[in-house]
């Protein structure tokens, strides 16, 4: 996970000497994204030794920048202020990316 949170860093600010407060915030964020992909790749639950495959940290960084980004703006489906309109990814945009996994009986 330290190798997730120096990428997170990285991706957010390369140049920001970060508090041990906003680490533990950004630690948040990732685990919050890690939880979102494994609901994706495991839709029909998962257990304690099902990992999500590294080919989607990727997934997890992303939605991770995108959850620090949204602060103070979540569930906002769009802004608009002196004619400049703002408008965000969804999460399922970004999860899209995650194949999802049946469960054998």
């Amino acid at each position: 996970m330290n190798d997730l949170l120096a990428e997170l860093k990285l991706l957010i600010d390369k140049d920001k000497v970060w508090t041990e407060q906003e680490e533990e915030q950004l630690l948040l964020f990732l685990n919050q994204a890690y939880r979102k992909c494994m609901n994706r790749r495991f839709p029909f639950g998962y257990e304690s030794t099902d990992v999500l495959p590294v080919r989607y940290e990727g997934v997890q960084l992303t939605l991770a920048v995108a959850l620090y980004n949204r602060q103070g703006a979540e569930g906002q489906t769009s802004h608009s202020e002196n004619e400049i309109s703002r408008s965000f990814e969804s999460e399922e945009e970004i999860l899209k990316a995650i194949l999802p996994l049946g469960k054998g009986v």
